[in-house]
């Protein structure tokens, strides 16, 4: 299913790879602004975005938020522990 028209990724073109898994294979990071209410977690060893996301906003499908937040381009990048990452007060802000 193509990106819907409210999707920053509508008009982006679909790729597919040898097992027909559809993609967009660029990534528009959103206009996610740091506030002053945010807090941060320290990242533990062997912990993804996907983990983060899932222990600090509740589902697991919003890692794409802390990347934004925290300028990183590639969510699937190993995360070092003790890293401090920077987690949104309100993740419903950036789901408008």
């Amino acid at each position: 299913m193509p990106p819907g028209v409210r999707s920053r990724y509508f008009g982006e073109p679909i790729r597919s790879d040898d097992t027909g898994a559809r993609f967009i294979d660029r990534r528009l990071p959103a206009d996610v602004q740091p506030r002053a209410n945010d807090s941060y977690v320290v990242v533990i060893q062997g912990e993804t975005l996907h983990h983060i996301a899932a222990r600090a906003l509740g589902d697991a499908q919003l890692f794409w938020i802390i990347a934004d937040l925290n300028g990183i381009v590639d969510p699937t990048v190993k995360l070092d522990a003790g890293v401090r990452l920077k987690i949104p007060a309100r993740a419903e802000d950036f789901l408008a």
